[in-house]
């Protein structure tokens, strides 16, 4: 579905991150073509569209790789750029420093040893390197890794990926791709009398304001979407950005903010 509001020329493609939307918007946005990405019929109308207007550039943000694919950027008469991270590789150091790596060593710090992971899609670029850091932190900290998931993003596939949980194998922390599957793994373990982070710490990853009302609060790292949005835009209106793809940009900054539910393993008590 296309929206059109007027003002500075500026084509916007609209991936998972909403509040990255609000803050491109914010930016000087005065001509703005908005593209529903669900709609595979909308999006050749909205190459269309955009190739028949004058535009400055065109945004896409943090797209999946079926929805690039069906973009074909290279059609477009404008400039263009992809907001997103580059992709990491496991025994890279980036990898290792990688913000989602700070929940992990967060938990190692803490005493816990055995871990249960709950990821996102892996045509998502964000959840392939968030996986990444993980796995690179249990290896170079010697921890266990005692199970992995994937699947939608959302709460509900958070419950869902917790069916996995390998409860004999005593996993002591869950940490789970974005706050919103940590909602999920959250309930499940309530569900179950399990409680945190008592028996298990559980965190997420984004920082959106809700987890703060999570119970208990979630731990998570919180993204400056502001900082990408001013980013992303001042560089595709400078001009500097036209064909840019996901491997040519910088990773996020973030903050590991503390809450409730994660607290020291057991174990090391």
């Amino acid at each position: 579905m296309l929206n059109r509001t007027h003002g500075v020329r500026l084509g916007l493609s609209v991936g998972r991150q909403h509040h990255l939307q609000r803050l491109v918007l914010r930016r000087r946005a005065e001509d703005v073509v908005g593209l529903d990405s669900s709609d595979d019929a909308s999006i050749d109308q909205a190459v269309n569209l955009m190739n028949r207007t004058s535009l400055a550039g065109v945004v896409v943000l943090s797209p999946s790789d079926p929805m690039l694919e069906r973009l074909r950027l290279e059609r477009l008469r404008a400039p263009w750029f992809v907001e997103a991270e580059p992709a990491l590789e496991e025994g890279q150091d980036d990898t290792a420093h990688h913000p989602f790596a700070q929940v992990v060593n967060h938990l190692a710090d803490l005493g816990h040893e055995r871990f249960f992971y709950v990821g996102g899609p892996l045509t998502w670029l964000p959840a392939r390197n968030r996986r990444a850091a993980y796995r690179e932190v249990i290896r170079r900290r010697g921890l266990v890794n005692c199970g992995e998931t994937t699947g939608e993003w959302g709460a509900p596939w958070g419950a869902q990926a917790m069916r996995s949980f390998p409860v004999g194998d005593k996993p002591t922390a869950v940490v789970a791709a974005s706050d919103q599957l940590a909602l999920g793994a959250l309930h499940w373990l309530h569900e179950r009398g399990i409680r945190v982070p008592e028996d298990v710490s559980v965190t997420g990853y984004d920082g959106i304001p809700d987890a703060a009302y999570f119970w208990p609060p979630l731990t998570t790292v919180e993204v400056d979407f502001a900082h990408l949005g001013r980013r992303t835009v001042d560089a595709l209106l400078a001009h500097e950005a036209s064909g840019r793809r996901p491997d040519d940009t910088t990773g996020p900054t973030s903050t590991l903010v503390v809450r409730a539910s994660s607290g020291a393993s057991a174990t090391a008590r």
